[in-house]
């Protein structure tokens, strides 16, 4: 299969779990990451859309401290995300009853909104982290806990170049 056959096949299985993820749910769950015990869940994914034929600049979501989510390119963005990171996404999301966007969401909601770290760090970027608490949502039961980094830049609107689970930074 193509490299470019398989950014579709991507792209449409994305879509697909958009479109399903948007979808009204029959019982409302509350959400797979909150940030501390007793914080407010941030909603699920209402990112935009970013199709094969879509600009790098064009806005997927913005976030708390005006960070952009933009479709970006494979070196950072909304697709940089979706082809390095998509793994470390899914394997957090299992067991918790969600798919990787909204894991990918909930985690940079909040690190952005809370960030336990603010760090500046060479070539013009600022790297937040944060311990994100991961919730089963059917059983509301605690699966484990990761800290994730969002890096932005302080030279482009505060987009956001990649967010990933690892150490703080």
């Amino acid at each position: 299969m193509s490299a470019a056959r398989s950014l579709v096949t991507i792209a449409l299985a994305a879509c697909a779990a958009f479109v399903s993820v948007a979808a009204p749910a029959q019982a409302a769950p509350t959400t797979a990451w909150v940030a501390a015990p007793g914080q407010a869940p941030a909603q699920p994914p209402p990112w935009a859309p970013c199709g094969i034929g879509d600009a790098a600049g064009k806005i997927a979501h913005l976030y708390p401290g005006g960070a952009a989510l933009r479709c970006g390119t494979e070196t950072w963005g909304y697709r940089h995300i979706l082809k390095r990171h998509l793994k470390d996404f899914e394997v957090m999301a299992f067991g918790t009853a969600q798919n990787w966007r909204d894991i990918a969401h909930l985690a940079i909601y909040h690190t952005m909104q809370t960030p336990e770290r603010n760090t500046s760090v060479s070539g013009g970027k600022t790297c937040r982290s944060r311990n994100i608490i991961l919730v089963n949502l059917q059983t509301k039961k605690e699966v484990g806990r990761k800290v994730v980094r969002v890096v932005t830049s302080d030279t482009k609107n505060n987009d956001i170049i990649t967010a990933y689970p690892a150490g703080h930074c």
